[in-house]
């Protein structure tokens, strides 16, 4: 029998038959990209949430590419990373609807702070996540933040004092420690497979699922670990004009 280089535990005999009713359209889309039986659906459903975030953090690298003025990309960059963290998420909450997706930021964000089944829970949005050479950052001010990134509130003021560019920089290592706690904990808790079995996330294509197996899978390493690395390598930090200038003229 061959080995299986990553297998995300069953979902809780409760949820089990209602999981079947969901499980074919997984096995469905992964057709032809993983031989039949090698994976089982939701194992399949945890690669497809893996090449998704995993194509959020690209975009994001794209986006802050040294071509690219970080202040006219700094906030779609912003969001993007901000659905990265709402589907990570959604996918611990096991969000059923299309509503509560500002729970599902939270969460994310908490999960970022404690990565842990256990301690996720008791984080307060007060908590600083992050702090860069001039602010630190508490996960209420970087949600405040991703709202105004995403659809230009001026609310936020309150809760986000000051800001600068650099807040991007320091979030690959943060995210690339939660992904790889969450993915080792769903090989191993029933309570976190059974929601990311709930959460109700659609298999739009195949193309995730490929790029995390390509990218990630194997037996000689972790696939927890290899995604963790990938993410943690991301170079967001900020591009002064002055260094993109001096790599222009040196190139003259």
């Amino acid at each position: 029998m061959n080995e299986i280089p990553y297998q995300v535990h069953p979902p809780s005999p409760a949820f089990r038959e209602e999981w079947s009713l969901h499980a074919p359209e997984w096995l469905g889309i992964a057709r032809g990209v993983v031989s039949e039986g090698s994976f089982d659906a939701l194992t399949i459903k945890a690669l497809y949430v893996t090449g998704v975030i995993f194509h959020l953090c690209l975009a994001v690298n794209i986006l802050l590419d040294p071509q690219n003025l970080t202040p006219t990309v700094f906030y779609p960059a912003y969001a993007v990373f901000a659905s990265a963290i709402e589907l990570l998420g959604r996918c611990i909450t096991g969000n059923t609807t299309d509503r509560r997706t500002n729970t599902d930021l939270i969460t994310g964000f908490k999960w970022l702070a404690r990565p842990s089944a256990n301690q996720y829970p008791t984080v307060d949005e007060s908590t600083v996540l992050i702090t860069t050479a001039n602010f630190s950052y508490t996960i209420k001010g970087l949600v405040a933040l991703r709202h105004f990134a995403a659809h230009g509130q001026a609310i936020l003021r309150p809760d986000v004092a000051d800001f600068d560019l650099l807040v991007l920089g320091e979030l690959p290592p943060v995210l690339g420690a939660a992904v790889q706690e969450y993915l080792t904990g769903l090989t191993r808790d029933a309570t976190m497979a059974t929601n990311l079995a709930r959460a109700s996330i659609a298999p739009f294509q195949s193309r995730p699922i490929f790029d995390a197996l390509w990218q990630f899978m194997s037996l000689e390493d972790g696939f927890p670990e290899k995604v963790a690395r990938a993410v943690r390598s991301m170079d967001w930090s900020y591009k002064s004009p002055l260094a993109r200038l001096g790599k222009v003229i040196g190139a003259a």
